[in-house]
C-alpha cells in the first residue's frame, strides 16, 4: 500500500513538473490596475460583459482561462462568462442553436446581454484557435445588426489564415492583439491578423501556452476592461 501512494505521487510530481516545463510556472493572475479597479463602484462593472473563449485544442485547459475568469470576479465583475468549445454546458443553448453551432453560442450570449441589459459594454477574448469561434461569432453579429466594443485575440496564428479571402467583421469597436514576437516560435512563426481598429500589445519572448496569465499577456486584458468600465457605451 505504501509503495503504491509513492508511486502515485512519483508520478503526480511528474505530470505536474511536465505541466510547469510546458506553461511556466502557473501564478495567481495579477495587473498593475488591480487595486485601482476594485476601488470603482460596482454599477459601472455590471455593464461590463465579459466572455472568455476556450481554445478548442486546449483540451487540459493549460491557457488557465478560468483563472482569469476568478480574477475578474474576484474584482467585482460579475458578468464574466468563460465558454469551453469542449463542454456544451457553461452557456446556455438558446431555441433554433445548434449544439455544434459555437459562434452561434457565443453570438446569443452577446445579444442576451444586450437585450436584458441595452448599456452593455461587450468583450469578447478569443484564446489561440479560440479566435475563430469569437471571428465567426462576430459575422453572426454583424448580419444582425450588432455590434462587440472590443474584441481581444491572444496569440493566435489561426486568425489571419482563416480569414483569407473574405474580409474581418467591421463590427468591432476595438480590437486588442496581444501576440508574442514571432521570433518566439521560430518552427511556427506568424504575425498578428490585420484587423480594423486594432491595438498591438507585445509581449516577452515565453511559451503559447504561458501568454494569457502571464503578466504581460493579463495586463492588456485588464486595461481594455478599465476602458470599458470607464467609458459609456462604446458602440454608437
Amino acid at each position: 500500500m505504501e509503495q503504491r501512494r509513492a508511486t502515485g505521487s512519483i508520478v503526480q510530481t511528474a505530470v505536474m513538473g511536465l505541466g510547469l516545463l510546458l506553461t511556466g510556472c502557473a501564478v495567481t493572475p495579477q495587473s498593475s490596475i488591480d487595486r485601482c479597479l476594485c476601488q470603482v463602484p460596482a454599477p459601472h462593472k455590471d455593464n461590463v460583459h465579459v466572455v472568455l473563449v476556450e481554445s478548442p485544442i486546449d483540451v487540459a485547459h493549460m491557457g488557465n482561462l478560468p483563472e482569469i475568469r476568478e480574477h475578474l470576479r474576484d474584482l467585482g465583475y460579475r458578468n464574466v462568462t468563460y465558454y469551453n468549445p469542449m463542454a456544451m454546458d457553461n452557456i446556455k443553448r438558446p431555441y433554433g442553436v445548434e449544439p455544434d453551432g459555437h459562434a452561434a453560442l457565443v453570438a446569443a450570449q452577446v445579444r442576451c446581454a444586450r437585450r436584458n441589459n441595452p448599456h452593455a459594454r461587450v468583450l469578447l477574448y478569443g484564446w489561440s484557435a479560440g479566435s475563430i469561434i469569437v471571428r465567426d461569432a462576430l459575422e453572426i453579429l454583424e448580419g444582425c445588426g450588432e455590434c462587440v466594443d472590443c474584441v481581444i485575440y491572444v496569440d493566435s496564428r489561426w486568425v489571419g489564415p482563416y480569414s483569407e479571402g473574405k474580409p474581418l467583421p467591421r463590427n468591432v469597436r476595438r480590437t486588442a492583439l496581444i501576440y508574442r514576437d514571432p521570433h518566439s516560435s521560430p518552427w511556427f512563426p506568424y504575425e498578428p491578423p490585420e484587423c480594423p481598429n486594432a491595438v498591438l500589445y507585445r509581449v516577452r519572448p515565453m511559451g503559447h501556452l504561458s501568454v494569457p496569465t502571464h503578466s504581460d499577456g493579463l495586463e492588456p486584458l485588464m486595461r481594455e476592461v478599465s476602458r470599458l468600465t470607464m467609458k459609456g457605451c462604446a458602440c454608437l
